[in-house]
């Protein structure tokens, strides 16, 4: 490895671990289109979805409304990071309120 060459860019590892290494994100949207996206999942709302998933609704419109229409970063607090994680995840596995278990 060449002293300038950065660690996390070497052939070696990227044909060892074809899996480690992350696309680029896609934007989800601005907040009404992710709202959009959710509703034809079956959720009512924000709200809904946050209290589903263990969130607090201020926390998730702001991480949307921070976080939603950037690529160029992932979110600098775990919160935020967590949240846009989830949406994602729930957004492309096409996961609506009927597909979550209940918290006992």
């Amino acid at each position: 490895m060449l002293k300038n060459e950065p660690i996390g860019d070497t052939p070696e590892r990227a044909q060892a671990a074809p899996e480690a290494v992350a696309p680029k994100n896609e934007p989800l949207g601005n907040a009404l289109s992710i709202r959009g996206r959710l509703n034809l999942l079956g959720w009512e709302s924000f709200d809904a979805w946050a209290k589903a998933h263990g969130y607090q609704s201020g926390s998730v419109r702001a991480a949307v409304r921070t976080w939603g229409q950037r690529t160029d970063r992932t979110p600098h607090g775990g919160i935020s990071r967590a949240v846009m994680r989830d949406l994602r995840q729930t957004i492309a596995q096409g996961v609506g309120p009927a597909d979550i278990k209940p918290t006992a």
